[in-house]
């Protein structure tokens, strides 16, 4: 299982294993998929999906640092392709979350390269999907609780979530008073021991 699910992602593997060029790209603005489809490495969605699938078995495998690594490539690859493909940035951004709070990564970068991004996926991906915009930011907050209150030191993202209207709005609270009061006792203990030096910035 392991080398099928390798060999299968090897295209990608080989390039992103060559930091020289990755570093290159990045410098030209060619590390993104409309640049990389259309080079030399005609690099193509099912390449993508096939790395994924990679990095959730490496997840699963407890190889967290190497998941985290080939998601946060992925998510700067398809990093424009959230409309076209929804569904695998989507996930490529949930695995990134888990790989995350596994690692125990701080607060600042989880909130600005995650946790921002899939909020703004899901606010416009569901905006005629009342259903669907409840049931994924029920499914924020409940990853939002896991990362707070796993962490070392309390983070209080959970608690922003909440609370900080500016940068995350009121939908949080209402998903909680509405669908998941269950929520409520650990709403209370995030705003009494989730703070955090961390300031947020808009």
């Amino acid at each position: 299982m392991t080398e099928e699910t390798e060999e299968k992602a090897s295209k990608l593997i080989s390039l992103l294993a060559n930091r020289s060029e990755v570093a290159r790209m990045r410098n030209e603005g060619q590390f993104n998929f409309d640049q990389l489809s259309k080079g030399a490495n005609k690099v193509t969605i099912n390449d993508c999906q096939e790395l994924f699938n990679y990095a959730k078995f490496l997840f699963e495998c407890q190889k967290y640092e190497n998941a985290h690594h080939f998601f946060y490539m992925l998510k700067e690859i398809l990093g424009t392709q959230h409309n076209t493909h929804y569904k695998l940035v989507s996930q490529v951004f949930w695995g990134l979350l888990a790989c995350e709070i596994q690692l125990q990564k701080s607060r600042e970068s989880t909130e600005l390269t995650t946790i921002r991004k899939l909020k703004d996926m899901i606010r416009t991906r569901f905006v005629e999907s009342p259903m669907g915009m409840l049931h994924n930011t029920s499914w924020l907050l409940h990853w939002s609780l896991v990362f707070s209150f796993t962490a070392t030191h309390t983070n209080g993202m959970f608690a922003a979530l909440l609370a900080d209207r500016t940068n995350f709005g009121d939908v949080y609270l209402n998903v909680v008073e509405l669908r998941s009061q269950h929520l409520l006792r650990h709403m209370v203990a995030a705003f009494l021991l989730g703070r955090s030096n961390y300031q947020p910035r808009p």
